[in-house]
């Protein structure tokens, strides 16, 4: 199974190194971070697109393997890879190179999970407007709030009219908002 991924580029700035020159060791989750908004940038997954549909995604696991260092001037090029579950959460797995030289220097994972805003209560099943379709070529596409996929698509307005009407049905009745459409079509 494929899964999505963005690159970025971060360059280390004086203030996250030690004496030495060295990345403290902490900011290795934060170049995670800047991976993840960058990703939620890229696919519209990001902390404000949750938060204007009432959810808050905090992390409550992350780990991070240390291969070799960073020093104040390299720059770093963050991999972030999304892999979906069932679970009513999102892991991402890092890894961070020096562009330099092209060294593996760390590696890792955070788990977010889903909490309403107000209330902070663990949501069990994923958000209506967070849904994940797997196409033929097992590639997985992130459909968040999938009236505005819609209405940006190419699709005829009466198909995206009736596909927004059915998803308004299915959040009243308490069904998944997922709205199925056929592979190739957005």
């Amino acid at each position: 199974m494929k899964t999505l991924s963005h690159t970025i580029e971060v360059l280390i700035r004086f203030n996250e190194a030690d004496p030495l020159g060295i990345v403290w060791h902490g900011h290795y989750i934060r170049y995670f971070e800047d991976g993840r908004e960058a990703f939620g940038k890229q696919y519209g997954i990001g902390y404000l697109d949750f938060f204007k549909e009432n959810v808050v995604v905090p992390i409550v696991h992350a780990e991070c393997n240390y291969k070799k260092s960073l020093k104040f001037g390299d720059t770093v090029v963050v991999e972030s890879t999304y892999h979906p579950c069932e679970a009513a959460k999102i892991i991402f797995h890092f890894k961070l190179y020096n562009k330099s030289d092209g060294n593996l220097v760390a590696t890792g994972t955070t788990t977010q999970v889903f909490l309403d805003k107000d209330s902070q209560t663990l949501l069990l099943n994923n958000p209506a407007f967070f849904s994940i379709g797997k196409s033929s070529k097992g590639y997985h596409k992130i459909f968040m709030n999938p009236a505005a996929v819609l209405l940006s698509s190419s699709l005829p307005r009466s198909l995206v009219h009736l596909c927004i009407c059915q998803q308004k049905i299915n959040a009243v009745v308490g069904a998944s908002a997922f709205i199925k459409i056929k592979e190739g079509i957005v």
